[in-house]
């Protein structure tokens, strides 16, 4: 009888196991544009413009061997400047709060922290160029001084040391009903230059934070050549400066409006 009422009991325990047996769900993860109500494959959504995985470049941020930091290390020349950015701070100055709904460290302090001080030294460099007397006051609020950091200058710096393939930002949506012909309206529409220009006023953010004050300057004397300038010139003998890429916005301003 025991040994009934026990078995009794086991078949009980069976069949309550099975009535309440927790399901498998399957989840559907969707690629591609979004749609509402699916959720997104993180393969599609953790990935920047050109294709780069961000799980990847976060995954070797450890590592002193990462051919992604290595090169952003050479192209910003900071070897050569004997400055040195942990890996990641050095990811966060790559990504913008739009990449991955800013669920991953972005540079937004970064950006305000070093835009204030890259103002700054801008101003000092306006002031004491192109005079006998090493102060200019009259240079301050120029249309040429404010143009020296502004978002298209600097957007236009990060492109031509091969540096926007590496950044981590998301567009906008390309099926918007907005008409875009041309590549230059692309860009606009997606804020692109305001986005390139957010890494170059980061990693000097970063430099001010980790390497200090003086380093920091050396760091956008490369950017700003002068007279007083070291012998350390910008990352690439064919790089323009922020004054070379002013000078071109000007001019091409004067001849469009000649054309007019």
């Amino acid at each position: 009888m025991l040994l009934e009422r026990q078995l009794a009991s086991l078949s009980r325990i069976r069949s309550l196991g099975a009535k309440y047996q927790t399901r498998n769900i399957i989840t559907y993860l969707h690629s591609g544009s979004r749609i509402q109500g699916l959720k997104r494959d993180p393969k599609t959504y953790l990935v920047n413009p050109h294709g780069l995985s961000y799980t990847e470049v976060d995954g070797k941020a450890n590592a002193t061997d990462s051919k992604f930091f290595n090169d952003i290390n050479k192209k910003l020349n900071l070897e050569n400047l004997n400055i040195s950015i942990p890996n990641n701070i050095l990811l966060q100055c790559l990504t913008h709060k739009s990449f991955a709904h800013g669920t991953k460290p972005y540079n937004e302090k970064l950006n305000l922290l070093g835009s204030q001080f890259l103002k700054f030294r801008a101003s000092v460099f306006s002031i004491r160029s192109n005079t006998e007397q090493n102060i200019n006051l009259r240079a301050l609020g120029t249309p040429f001084n404010r143009s020296l950091v502004s978002k298209d200058t600097l957007s236009t710096y990060i492109k031509s040391i091969g540096l926007e393939k590496y950044i981590f930002w998301k567009k906008r949506d390309s099926n918007s009903i907005i008409p875009i012909d041309t590549d230059q309206q692309i860009d606009t529409f997606n804020g692109e230059a305001t986005v390139l220009s957010t890494i170059l006023n980061s990693i000097i953010g970063a430099i001010l934070i980790t390497n200090g004050e003086q380093k920091t300057i050396e760091f956008i004397n490369t950017l700003l050549p002068s007279s007083t300038t070291s012998s350390k010139k910008s990352p690439s003998l064919t790089t323009p400066s922020l004054i070379d890429i002013t000078n071109d916005m000007f001019n091409n301003t004067a001849q469009n409006e000649k054309q007019v």
